[in-house]
């Protein structure tokens, strides 16, 4: 996205969210317009191909002027509409009427006035939500409502219960403030689990963009036609250049994503190093950890010889945070590899935790 476009976002961002309250009204905080690609982007990847026609539906609950159902009532894979239509729930009657001026062109969408949890109840009641499944979309609606965290996380876990019900619904959240969060917990208690977690800057705001499925899918299911699809998507450009958001280069992540096995990860680091030329020392500035430190403490001894065998300088410092085997505790420091390791070790061994070899 070009300089201007951020601005632009910006600015539409702004004004949506001000707007509101200079004619007397609910100030509304919308997603920002640089944002939404990425969510279609997220949402594409986990509805996956389409055969003949989807049964999704997209459902924006605390829609405001609706600025989220025209992009997605557009949104395709492959061609095909990723979703059967849009709805939207707004509690202000005004903001509910400037939402259904803004998509009243569009026969796929429509707008509902009313509270978002009595909706959710009444949709998910029946048997059959929409046309099979819906994704239910969160972002902040309670952020002026100043509610106390235990009336948060109640109307939170009623809402997911009821989508848990209708497996293959999903609740996607984004929250600009960690305060807001929707707990893990409040979910997980309806028995949905995380299925993707993409944190994404908002004019250096950092945003959590948050899926809650019925279907796992986590680093475990990395693979690597899974990431060549996402170069592909994104960019070679992207290969070296560390994340504003993950504060990490790609090769960083492929390194410590959890639940994969070690074979996988390297597998994925060849790809990188070899095909596409990415430094195997590259880190985002001079204070980071390194792509050998995070597989050297993780316990990753091939990865880290591979890593090494193509040139990985085992002498940089970086300043990390790794977790002990099998505990909560965690080791921290400026080390370089070989000092992590030495240190995970020594803690591991102080805590009972045997090992065979010598460090």
């Amino acid at each position: 996205m070009t300089r201007s476009e951020e601005l632009y976002s910006a600015y539409v961002w702004f004004k949506n969210l001000f707007m509101p309250t200079l004619r007397g009204r609910p100030a509304c905080k919308p997603t920002m317009p640089m944002v939404i690609p990425i969510i279609r982007s997220e949402l594409a990847q986990v509805i996956g191909p389409i055969s003949s026609a989807t049964d999704f539906t997209f459902v924006d609950l605390g829609c405001g002027q609706g600025v989220m159902l025209r992009p997605m009532s557009e949104a395709t894979i492959d061609g095909k509409p990723m979703f059967e239509g849009c709805v939207g729930v707004e509690l202000d009657p005004n903001t509910a009427t400037e939402a259904v001026a803004a998509v009243k062109d569009d026969p796929r969408c429509k707008v509902e006035c009313g509270d978002m949890f009595g909706f959710v109840d009444r949709v998910c009641a029946g048997k059959r939500l929409f046309g099979g499944r819906a994704a239910f979309y969160i972002y902040e609606p309670l952020w002026m409502a100043n509610l106390p965290e235990a009336e948060m996380d109640r109307l939170y876990a009623g809402l997911a219960a009821q989508v848990a019900k209708h497996p293959g619904s999903m609740i996607v959240y984004c929250s600009a403030d960690s305060y807001r969060e929707l707990k893990a917990s409040v979910l997980e208690a309806s028995g949905l689990v995380l299925q993707r977690s993409v944190p994404v800057a908002q004019n250096g705001v950092f945003n959590r963009l948050r899926g809650k499925f019925n279907t796992l899918e986590d680093s475990k299911d990395l693979t690597l036609s899974m990431l060549k699809a996402r170069v592909a998507h994104f960019g070679e450009r992207l290969i070296d250049r560390p994340s504003p958001v993950y504060n990490a280069t790609l090769l960083m992540e492929v390194c410590r994503a959890r639940g994969a096995r070690e074979q996988t990860l390297i597998a994925l680091a060849e790809h990188l190093v070899l095909k596409l030329g990415a430094d195997p020392s590259a880190r985002p500035h001079a204070h980071a950890v390194t792509p050998l430190i995070i597989a050297a403490a993780r316990g990753l001894p091939k990865l880290a010889a591979f890593l090494l065998a193509c040139g990985a300088d085992p002498r940089p410092r970086g300043e990390g945070r790794f977790r002990l085997c099998g505990q909560r505790a965690t080791v921290s420091g400026i080390l370089c590899a070989r000092g992590f390791v030495r240190r995970l070790y020594l803690a591991e061994e102080q805590s009972g935790v045997l090992r065979d070899e010598p460090v």
